[in-house]
């Protein structure tokens, strides 16, 4: 038995030694825990990062395709538990590096490693509709569009825990995600969002698809009453073309508060439709693709 002990002794003792040599980021490097769902995403994706963090880092950051996204902190989980969100937009496919930033309590070092990621080709159909011009403006619509990317980039919504997210309405989806859109003969415009037809005549309500702040409740001359909800996490939806809107830019929402109805209003409308787009630190997604985004279960 003593024979077992030494030998064991002898093989721990090293590593102990080496251990204690190594320098604290490299210790606490070695006790960060990845959680990745699946190691592949296509274009129109959520792509979710999960992390387990030990005490001496405070904070972090990713860096993937040249953007900078928040590390999220799992107030309503264990301690040290954080995730990441990272839309994938139509970029070539191939692997792509993941490069994580993570910040030392007390210290002005940091722990930075590589995770890869393969993006899958865009095997979804885009198909083409044609629609009168009705004063369709090519450049208002982008006008408009950057005006709801701006204020995306300044989220204000501190949600406590994530939240699953409903359909804004009872209906079918008629127009899906990258549908090329034709006003006439010139303008074009590649859908970022879907839109829905409701089941009835009499079922026109449009409601929030989770909690959140209104960002912006307006009549713009493309999109129609328009409201735009942040819902925290990097979260925000969009809901245009609606008749009338029954909230107003500020206001707090509990999912499932009416925003207004479904309408035909604005210039890049086609018939009686409510345009819906979900957006994840300020790139939309594909809203059909999207599904729960808990991980830590």
């Amino acid at each position: 038995m003593w024979v077992e002990k030494m030998h064991r002794a002898a093989v721990l003792l090293p590593l102990v030694f080496l251990y204690a040599c190594a320098s604290l980021p490299e210790r606490v490097e070695r006790q960060i825990k990845y959680v990745m769902p699946k190691e592949e995403a296509s274009p129109g994706e959520v792509f979710r990062l999960g992390f387990v963090l030990p005490k001496e880092i405070r904070n972090g950051y990713i860096r993937f395709l040249d953007r900078k996204f928040t590390i999220y902190r799992r107030q309503d989980f264990e301690k040290g538990t954080y995730m990441c969100f990272l839309p994938i937009p139509r970029v070539n496919p191939g692997k792509y590096r993941i490069h994580c930033v993570f910040l030392l309590a007390g210290e002005r070092k940091t722990i930075q490693t590589e995770l890869s990621l393969q993006i899958l080709p865009d095997f979804r159909k885009h198909p083409v509709d044609t629609v009168a011009s009705q004063g369709f403006e090519v450049k208002k619509y982008m006008e408009e569009r950057m005006k709801i990317q701006a204020l995306l980039s300044r989220p204000v919504f501190r949600a406590r825990k994530l939240q699953d997210f409903m359909l804004p309405v009872g209906g079918e989806v008629v127009s899906t995600f990258g549908t090329v859109r034709k006003y006439g003969s010139k303008a074009e415009v590649a859908l970022e969002g879907i839109e829905i037809t409701p089941v009835s005549a009499s079922v026109l309500d449009v409601n929030a698809a989770a909690d959140g702040l209104v960002l912006l409740a307006e009549k713009l001359p493309m999109l129609g009453n328009t409201v735009l909800i942040d819902h925290g996490f990097s979260f925000a939806t969009v809901y245009c073309h609606m008749k009338n809107l029954e909230v107003k830019t500020g206001q707090n929402l509990k999912r499932g508060a009416l925003l207004g109805k479904i309408g035909m209003t604005g210039a890049a409308a086609k018939d009686k439709k409510l345009y819906y787009q979900l957006f994840v630190a300020g790139t939309p997604i594909d809203v059909q693709t999207f599904s729960k985004i808990e991980m830590f279960e």
